[in-house]
């Protein structure tokens, strides 16, 4: 991995991984299974509503904190409490400290939020400072006002949009862009150019590969977003080729005035201001998120046992318990809406498996019983069922509660 040094000597990965628009599970295990692929910066962001499933990510990586460079964004709706959100990010992550706090978009106060992110620099709290979506103006209005300068802006960047006027403006301070849409937002047409099949061909690498190395050798620090670990590897292995001048030139002629994926007015930061500064909702989004795929992977295995005779299911059964089986009284459709109407007692987890526990009936009789199925999160998200055990018949005096009905 290569490392940007910036302004405060602070020294952050010159890649890492983007979060934005991921779910909170979704989160969760692009940043694990980024930073088994070696990545070392993870960004996120108060208004993307995953930074607990990112922290949760970097604590079943096993990675050390202090190897691990995270970025995050205070939201514009929460600038007038700039420091209580400061608090309430750190407390929501449990890391410890952030290593770049960024006021995310220009609008509201961000002057005053900008002096309480100073305070939680000057406290150890966070180790650097940035902006997002600044255009030069109000950069400058910030650095004016501030004792500790920016080291970061990011902002929309790209071959198409190469922002050469601003990194020449921020050069005087020694301000790092931080690249996002680095890849044109997954526009075909940018990682079609010829320049990029030319040069992928002739270092043995992919268009994309060819475009995350321009950024590199721009200076640029990029967070490309993937979920994929074999798109995670790919972004990641830019650093053993160089692009010569000549090459790096012809890409500079890609460059497009107003070719952008993004742009914002009043109208936008009017509805941003108006977004509720709640970012704490995330954590129960992400439980709800959870139970719903959980629940969803339950149902499909339920359905799946119509397709198993009696012997095949009883294999899949403790063999201690007494043996029951849906379908030995019901018809199938009978059997069906018993399924489709079972109580979930339970829905257990740690970081890596989830137990349900499922009030259904069976044995002759629709005498309750506990079914419970234990899924194991895979490296692409999904939930695959590792055990399915039939529990004793429940006694009459059972006492369970009820998660869904």
């Amino acid at each position: 991995m290569q490392y940007i040094t910036l302004n405060n000597d602070v020294k952050m990965p010159a890649e890492g991984l983007g979060t934005f628009l991921m779910s909170p599970a979704d989160a969760e295990m692009a940043t694990l299974n980024a930073l088994r692929a070696g990545f070392r910066h993870i960004d996120t962001a108060n208004g993307y509503y995953n930074e607990a499933g990112v922290a949760r990510g970097i604590r079943r990586s096993g990675v050390p904190r202090e190897q691990v460079f995270v970025s995050t964004k205070l939201w514009p709706s929460g600038y007038t409490r700039a420091a209580e959100h400061i608090d309430k990010t750190l407390a929501r992550m449990g890391l410890g400290y952030i290593d770049m706090l960024i006021l995310h978009q220009p609008c509201g106060d961000y002057l005053a939020a900008w002096k309480d992110m100073e305070d939680a620099y000057k406290a150890g709290k966070v180790r650097a400072l940035g902006l997002s979506n600044f255009p030069v103006e109000k950069i400058q209005e910030v650095i004016d006002a501030a004792e500790v300068k920016p080291q970061l802006v990011t902002v929309e960047n790209h071959p198409y949009h190469p922002n050469d006027a601003l990194r020449e403006y921020l050069s005087q301070y020694g301000i790092v862009i931080e690249a996002w849409y680095p890849l044109g937002h997954g526009d075909a047409s940018l990682r079609n150019e010829p320049v990029f099949a030319e040069l992928a061909a002739k270092y043995g690498k992919s268009p994309v590969q060819v475009i995350l190395r321009w950024h590199i050798q721009k200076g640029n620090s990029i967070i490309p977003g993937s979920k994929s670990p074999a798109h995670l590897a790919d972004n990641l292995d830019i650093f053993d080729f160089v692009l010569t001048d000549d090459e790096m030139a012809q890409i500079a002629e890609l460059a497009t005035p107003g070719k952008t994926y993004y742009a914002a007015d009043e109208s936008v930061y009017e509805k941003y201001l108006s977004i509720p500064d709640d970012f704490d909702v995330q954590e129960a989004r992400y439980q709800e998120e959870l139970k719903a795929e959980i629940l969803a992977a339950s149902d499909e295995y339920w359905k799946a046992q119509f397709d198993l005779d009696v012997e095949r299911l009883r294999k899949t059964c403790d063999p201690k318990a007494p043996f029951v089986h849906m379908g030995i009284t019901m018809d199938r459709g009978a059997e069906e809406e018993a399924i489709a109407q079972r109580h979930i007692v339970t829905v257990k987890r740690d970081d890596k498996h989830v137990d349900v526990r499922a009030l259904v009936g069976g044995n002759e009789a629709i005498n309750p019983f506990v079914a419970t199925e234990t899924y194991h999160r895979q490296a692409d998200g999904s939930w695959k069922l590792i055990s399915f055990v039939y529990t004793h018949i429940l006694p009459e005096n059972y006492q369970f509660r009820f998660l869904s009905e």
